[in-house]
């Protein structure tokens, strides 16, 4: 390999070949460089994926939360939950819509 190289760089080598080999070097030095980029990308996706996968669990959790408090809850305090998660329901004459505030 040594060798190749010595030859390469001393000029001893057929410059056709010479530079055959510059542009296979260029080439793969090119695609190691795409490599790096799809690679940097795969992980950056990877952690973005796992953030929402975190967030999605602690959304699970506080739902859970909020189940066991509203049973627990007296009237009184289930009443104000509702008022203050919905802002209107409208009747249709066949199905209840509960629009909930925010949306």
């Amino acid at each position: 390999m040594q060798h190749l190289i010595d030859a390469l760089s001393g000029g001893a080598a057929d410059d056709a070949f010479a530079e055959q080999v510059r542009k296979k070097v260029n080439e793969l030095a090119n695609q190691c460089e795409q490599l790096k980029m799809e690679t940097e990308k795969a992980a950056l996706n990877n952690a973005i994926y796992t953030d929402y996968e975190s967030q999605a669990e602690a959304v699970k959790n506080a739902l859970k939360k909020l189940k066991d408090i509203v049973l627990t809850a007296p009237v009184v305090e289930k009443r104000e939950l509702l008022k203050s998660t919905i802002e209107r329901i409208v009747w249709d004459g066949e199905q209840a819509h509960i629009f909930l505030l925010g949306e």
